[in-house]
């Protein structure tokens, strides 16, 4: 046996009765760290790709057999393009989750973060504000690295199924931004973070966590005044006959017709979307202009008060409630891990660190944690569109305006019909259109 230290294997013990058995040596705890963030990474991959199976075998086997529901209330032409659409998107999808399983192994196991850090030290210093910088830019590179898919998704699939509209010159001017306004607003975050971590030996966790709720509620205040109209212009609403229905709307749910907005959405997308964003005087309900193209007055009037649901019934404020309470535990969970010696020297690090390296680390790994807390999230966004679909058919008087803009949304985006439960279970923040219309007709 190494004499410098346990590692992890088996080693034979030879003569006597006992010959050529195995015997256990104990495990390395950086080792053991390694494989346990592999093996977590990896199967929270092969779970994502499972999911992505499990939705394309269904959507196969409906294709030719549809579902007595739908018979006779979808063009047949229309249900072929849904169930293609949803295949190639699975197919794209299960290549992502695959090429970002490697790019992380690769990011996380080669030794490159330790050596882009010793380079930026070198050059930056390790101040809190360089040390931020380093995380932001670190994070980037998972982003960089979707971008080939990005751009296949925009100019090859969206294209082929008719919706693309954006020129490679508007796509790229879009990446730029993005990329930009996520270093800032990434740095803006690790600064006061990372000065908590290097102040505070143990209990930063939850002043830091303190600090990223207000950052997350910040952002809703600033978001639609001052990010949104980086990407669009948000128009008022012009004169006619849907601004007249959507006045008396907003008299009767007390909602002001100025906090309604209508997006360009048409330059990059054929899509069409409505949706609720910001808080107090930020707040705004936002339509794509090629929503207003695609449904008429009532079916716009009905999806508005739907969206007028959210802001009565507080959904916003509520969910950012849940995210507090669970980025509370993940925090907690943050601080016990970053005080494990073996987590940080397990990929490259060793000896006293600065924050930074530990704080990219463990959201680096912890990031995919995300994933199995979607079902919980995405339960209550469900339980809030239900709600909110109650709303807008109360004070519309009817639900069939919702449900034939639900049923024209779904037409035109090409939804996935008959999505798999587990599925749908996991990703769908909104319930099927047969729940919905269900729901709402009671």
């Amino acid at each position: 046996m190494d004499s410098c230290g346990a590692r992890a294997g088996w080693e034979i013990i030879a003569g006597g009765p006992n010959a050529f058995l195995l015997q256990a040596r104990p495990v390395d705890p950086e080792t053991a760290v390694q494989w346990i963030a592999g093996s977590f990474l990896m199967t929270t991959s092969l779970v994502s790709i499972w999911l992505d199976r499990l939705n394309s075998d269904q959507a196969r086997a409906c294709r030719t057999r549809v579902p007595t529901e739908f018979v006779g209330k979808v063009d047949p032409e229309v249900w072929d393009r849904s169930i293609g659409y949803t295949l190639a998107r699975n197919r794209v999808e299960i290549l992502l989750t695959l090429w970002n399983l490697v790019l992380l192994l690769a990011l996380l196991l080669s030794g490159l973060v330790p050596f882009l850090h010793a380079g930026w030290i070198s050059l930056a210093g390790s101040s809190v504000w360089s040390e931020a910088l380093f995380v932001a830019g670190v994070l980037l590179i998972p982003h960089a690295g979707r971008l080939p898919f990005d751009w296949y998704d925009t100019f090859r699939l969206e294209e082929r199924f008719g919706f693309n509209r954006t020129t490679p010159g508007l796509w790229l001017r879009d990446q730029v931004r993005s990329c930009l306004l996520i270093t800032i607003l990434s740095t803006a975050l690790f600064v006061p973070v990372l000065a908590l971590m290097k102040s505070m030996e143990s209990g930063w966790w939850f002043p830091a966590w303190a600090v990223h709720v207000a950052f997350v509620v910040l952002l809703g205040k600033i978001g639609p005044l001052w990010i949104l109209p980086l990407f669009h212009r948000l128009d008022d609403l012009e004169e006619g006959v849907l601004r007249e229905r959507l006045q008396e709307l907003g008299r009767r749910t007390r909602f002001p017709l100025s906090a309604v907005k209508v997006m360009d959405s048409s330059r990059r997308t054929r899509r069409s979307n409505a949706f609720l964003t910001g808080f107090g005087h930020s707040r705004r309900v936002v339509l794509s202009d090629t929503l207003l193209e695609q449904i008429p007055p009532e079916g716009i009037e009905a999806v508005v008060a739907h969206e007028i649901g959210h802001a009565r019934k507080r959904h916003l404020q509520k969910s950012v409630l849940w995210t507090a309470l669970l980025l509370l535990v993940v925090y907690r969970l943050m601080e016990l891990v970053a005080l494990w010696p073996p987590f940080s020297g397990a990929f490259g690090f060793a000896g006293i660190l600065t924050p930074g390296p530990v704080l990219v680390l463990l959201l680096l790994v912890g990031g995919r944690a995300s994933f199995w807390i979607h079902p919980v999230l995405h339960a209550l966004s469900r339980r809030f569109e239900y709600q909110a679909d109650a709303f807008a058919a109360r004070v519309t008087g009817s639900p069939e305006p919702l449900v034939g803009a639900l049923e024209t949304l779904a037409e035109r985006n090409l939804i996935n019909p008959v999505p798999h439960p587990f599925h749908s279970w996991f990703h769908d923040s909104h319930p099927t259109l047969p729940e919905r219309r269900r729901a709402l007709r009671g």
